[in-house]
Formats: C-alpha cells, sequence, structure tokens
C-alpha cells in the first residue's frame, strides 16, 4: 500500500507541475547544428559594427559563410534559435562591444536579417538609442548575457500566431 501512495502521489505532483508550467516550444533536438557553418564565418556587415557616417567603410555584405546563412533562409532559422544563449566567442571582432561577437550574438543577427525581430514586442522592453550601426544600445549584450531567456522569449514568439500573421502581411506588403 505504500508503494501505492507514493506512486499516486508521484504522478498527481508531475499533473500539477505540469499545468502551472508556462513554457516556451523549443526547436526539436533532431535539428542539426549550424554551429560548424558559424564557425567559419570572419566578417559581418559594417551596419552592425560601426556607427553610420560618411567616414566609415562600410562591409555592405558579411563574408561567404556569412552569406551561405542568409541563403538558407527561415529554413535555418530553428537551427540559430539553438545557438543564441552559446557565449563562446567567434572570430569575428566586435567594435562596438569588448571582445568578438559571442555565437549567440551572431546567430541573433542572422535571423534579424532573414526575417526581422520584433525586439520590443519579444522582451518587453525598449530599445531606443542607436550606437553602433544599425543596433540600439544594450542588445547584443541583452542577448549574450539574457541568452537562454531570449531564446526561450524568441522560440515563443517564432511559433506564434503573432509571428504568422506578421509574415502574412509582409508578404502581402512585397
Amino acid at each position: 500500500m505504500n508503494n501505492l501512495s507514493l506512486i499516486a502521489a508521484f504522478f498527481v505532483s508531475l499533473l500539477l507541475g505540469c499545468s502551472d508550467r508556462q513554457s516556451s516550444p523549443l526547436p526539436r533536438p533532431e535539428v542539426v547544428s549550424i554551429k560548424p557553418l558559424l564557425a567559419t564565418v570572419s566578417v559581418v556587415p559594417s551596419r552592425f559594427t560601426s556607427a553610420w557616417d560618411d567616414t566609415t567603410v562600410r562591409q555592405m555584405s558579411g563574408d561567404s559563410a556569412y552569406e551561405a546563412v542568409l541563403r538558407m533562409d527561415t529554413a535555418v532559422i530553428e537551427r540559430l534559435i539553438l545557438v543564441l544563449p552559446d557565449t563562446s566567442l567567434t572570430q569575428i571582432p566586435n567594435p562596438c562591444g569588448s571582445g568578438n561577437f559571442t555565437f549567440g550574438q551572431l546567430a541573433f543577427l542572422l535571423i534579424n536579417e532573414i526575417e526581422g525581430i520584433p525586439i520590443a514586442s519579444i522582451t518587453q522592453m525598449q530599445f531606443d538609442v542607436l550606437d553602433c550601426g544599425a543596433l540600439p544600445h544594450g542588445l547584443l549584450e541583452y542577448v549574450k548575457l539574457k541568452g537562454t531567456q531570449f531564446q526561450h522569449q524568441y522560440s515563443a514568439y517564432f511559433h506564434s500566431s503573432e509571428r504568422a500573421r506578421m509574415l502574412t502581411e509582409s508578404s502581402r506588403s512585397k
């Protein structure tokens, strides 16, 4: 009788724990890693690394590896979502921060170029001041420091009706 009570208590607590949890869907684990390709990226467009003024020599696109990921279009986004919390460093200097970009920051830049990320809607934070290229002040640092949280926030948006509606509206305007 004691074992039966223990098993019943376990299932009740499991059911109660699952019903209260607000989880966002993460990409499927069988998604193949994109990180080996990201590791070959050495240049990102200068709009993410420098102020937009007339004295800046602009790198308008990334290198061939960066562009290869972009050509995968929305099919690569789920794989990039998996990389968002990765704080290991790339070989790409980040003149707007200290050191190099992280893999998570690189994944963020690519996702944002592929379809645009509604930052304020996802994070419930307003990033207003542009201080380094086309990126708001503090945004890449937020992605670096809160990568797992941002991954969950973006993943929830990625699978939401809000995204589906935005994509539909975007395709109508083209």
